[in-house]
């Protein structure tokens, strides 16, 4: 395990410390080598300005079949994780992405395969068997999200039975600075050196249990994101996406009361209380005036989080008196197609959370469409901000402002209603 300890430049090499020639494609059609490796030479020079750098990425070998395991806090980290090994490597994604006209394609080039989330999807677990007897390295993301506060979050139980059932071999990635490299509620990168650990390849005795395994995992990938000593960081326009994180004031825990200072991109400002913080790349909040400051945002959201309790509710009275925790008079909501197509509207209007559930569309002679917490299996935000809720019947999606609020009450209503843990949004 890593002792958590600063990085320092000599423990890391850079792509180019060394440089082996870039062989063994083996796997890949002509016309995604062509694709591969024409990505490869337009995003060097971006390699360069990420200032890449791993540790223990030379230990793992140029063949053999393999699944590389890193945390997750970027859109990019499929592609940063994968460089250094001087291979090419498959990954598993969220299979909205992969819809896309322009992206879907480029992305399954790329090595990208759908995972659909939340459920058993056969068809991706049948083309990770493949590509792992075909001698691929496969890139699993074991948290199954990306983190919004950098921390690391919990193993997927999944990852342990994968790994033993085809006996894989297996190699640890830790991205200890991605999450500053560009947080996932920020709108803007950083200019940050990029820092990967690596570890392995481990081999797991067959003797070894799911449970055991999927624990000695989430051990390894459990890291803190750090800035190397001594390194150049830069950011502008730090602020922006930070307001709809942080949802409420840190401090006087107003609704909606923060907003980035105008012509001043790297401060917030609270509406009701005037207090104002200016963001730091380390997402350190520094208080401008005589005022508290938060060590980073994922401490100011935890005060928030507190203070709003496992069943938030906005207004008090009005939950006591019509039992409306939340609520927003414009929403749309979708379900999935059959087929998994598309999805199509169900419902629309006024949505309100109460202590039963979510409702959509009442008004009129109409009863509203209901999503009661206790049938909820899963609430995510995924891809274009979207609050995302599985049911045992469906995959339904919700289109309304303020995203992250959303998903975090319901979330939360639904882990108090279940009798869950209290975890993180993902």
């Amino acid at each position: 395990m890593p002792d958590g300890s600063p990085l320092s430049h000599p423990e890391f090499e850079s792509p180019g410390e060394g440089r082996r020639r870039r062989f063994g494609f083996e796997g890949l059609e002509p016309w995604q080598w062509f694709i591969y490796r024409g990505t490869w030479l337009a995003i060097s020079p971006l390699i360069g300005l990420l200032r890449l750098r791993g540790q223990g990425h030379r230990d793992i070998p140029r063949r053999g079949p393999m699944l590389l395991l890193p945390n997750h806090c970027t859109m990019i980290d499929p592609f940063m994780v994968g460089w250094l090994p001087l291979r090419p490597s498959r990954f598993m994604a969220s299979a909205q992405p992969l819809t896309k006209p322009l992206l879907g394609p480029w992305l399954k080039a790329l090595g990208a395969f759908p995972k659909h989330k939340f459920v058993k999807d056969r068809a991706a677990m049948e083309e990770l068997q493949r590509l792992y007897d075909d001698g691929h390295m496969i890139v699993i993301f074991p948290e199954g999200s990306r983190s919004w506060n950098g921390r690391t979050l919990e193993v997927r139980e999944g990852i342990g039975r994968l790994v033993n059932r085809i006996d894989a071999e297996v190699v640890i990635a830790r991205m200890v600075t991605a999450h500053y490299l560009w947080p996932r509620w920020a709108r803007y990168p950083r200019f940050v050196p990029t820092h990967i650990e690596y570890e392995g390849p481990l081999r797991y005795p067959a003797s070894t249990s799911p449970e055991a395994i999927t624990e000695d995992i989430r051990q390894r990938l459990t890291c803190t994101q750090r800035v190397p000593e001594g390194a150049v960081t830069l950011g502008w326009r730090m602020a922006h996406g930070l307001p709809a994180y942080l949802w409420a004031c840190p401090s006087c825990f107003a609704q909606h009361g923060l907003q980035v200072v105008r012509r001043r991109g790297n401060r917030v400002a609270c509406k009701s209380c005037k207090r104002e913080w200016r963001v730091r790349v380390d997402t350190r909040l520094d208080a401008v005036g005589d005022h508290e400051s938060f060590e980073d945002v994922a401490s100011a959201h935890d005060r928030i989080v507190e203070f709003f309790g496992p069943r938030p509710v906005i207004d008090r009275e009005r939950f006591a008196r019509d039992g409306v925790a939340l609520e927003v008079q414009r929403s749309r909501l979708r379900r999935a197609r059959d087929d998994r197509r598309g999805f199509e509207v169900v419902a629309e209007g006024p949505l309100r959370l109460t202590a039963e559930g979510i409702e959509i569309g009442a008004g009129g002679d109409d009863a509203p469409t209901r999503l009661a917490h206790a049938d909820l299996v899963a609430v995510s935000v995924e891809l274009g901000n979207k609050v995302q809720l599985r049911t045992a019947e469906g995959l339904y999606r919700l289109e309304v402002e303020q995203v992250l609020e959303w998903g975090h009450f319901i979330h939360e209503w639904r882990c108090s209603v279940q009798g869950l843990p209290r975890s993180p949004l993902g």
